[in-house]
């Protein structure tokens, strides 16, 4: 198990809060007594505490709201409110990674890649890919004839901490590698953060992955999705 140091491991309890107050701040906006990222960057939400107040109806308005971590009690409570459960994982390298070396169809990804992005992830786990996601940190991607079919990338940042998140594989072309080969050009970016991941606990394909790359796993925590209400 890595050595989190305790500051970590706070920032790590309530991930989205802690980016949205430390280095993502400039993406969120307050909704009531909640955090979020502002809907064209994500739809996720953040409270401080359980008690937090919220306003469920401006916040379920014009995006899903998703919280990890700490769920206010008031989302908790409402009949429709899709609940699981998430391992955070974070990486623990071998004495000697070495990064591999780009593929000949490995390509950069970014604003002019953000529809194609959107598709691929509508296509793989609907909901939780924006237009505006790709600012949140570096993106990568794998194409086929043209196509983009597996990428991953940075989603939350906080001191000391680093999330690889967007990890997917277009149906039909899942069992080739390119979703550890992505993960592995992605960790040594040499920020210095702690590469860590999310993994919804029953997705154990995703999590035999995230082992083999030498991820462990540190701790779980409560997901809580309420859907868009126009």
């Amino acid at each position: 198990m890595p050595l989190l140091s305790e500051a970590q491991q706070a920032y790590l309890a309530n991930p989205f809060y802690s980016a949205l107050t430390t280095a993502q701040s400039a993406f969120g906006e307050h909704v009531g007594g909640a955090l979020r990222y502002r809907p064209e960057i994500l739809p996720f939400t953040a409270v401080a505490t359980p008690e937090t107040k919220i306003d469920p109806v401006r916040l379920r308005r014009d995006t899903d709201t998703n919280f990890i971590g700490v769920i206010p009690r008031m989302a908790a409570e409402m009949p429709d409110a899709i609940h699981a459960a998430c391992v955070q994982m974070a990486w623990q390298p071998r004495k000697h990674f070495t990064t591999p070396a780009s593929l000949p169809n490995e390509c950069e990804l970014g604003a002019e890649e953000a529809h194609e992005m959107v598709e691929l992830t509508q296509a793989a786990f609907p909901g939780y890919f924006r237009a505006e996601t790709y600012r949140l940190g570096r993106y990568i991607g794998i194409r086929e004839n043209g196509k983009l079919v597996a990428m991953a990338g940075h989603r939350t940042r906080m001191p000391g901490l680093r999330e690889i998140s967007g990890v997917c594989t277009r149906p039909g072309h899942t069992g080739k590698g390119y979703a550890q080969h992505l993960i592995q050009r992605l960790l040594a970016d040499g920020s210095g953060d702690l590469p860590y991941l999310h993994s919804v606990s029953t997705n154990a394909r995703a999590i035999a992955i995230y082992k083999a790359l030498c991820f462990v796993t540190t701790g779980e925590v409560d997901f809580l999705k309420l859907s868009r209400q126009p």
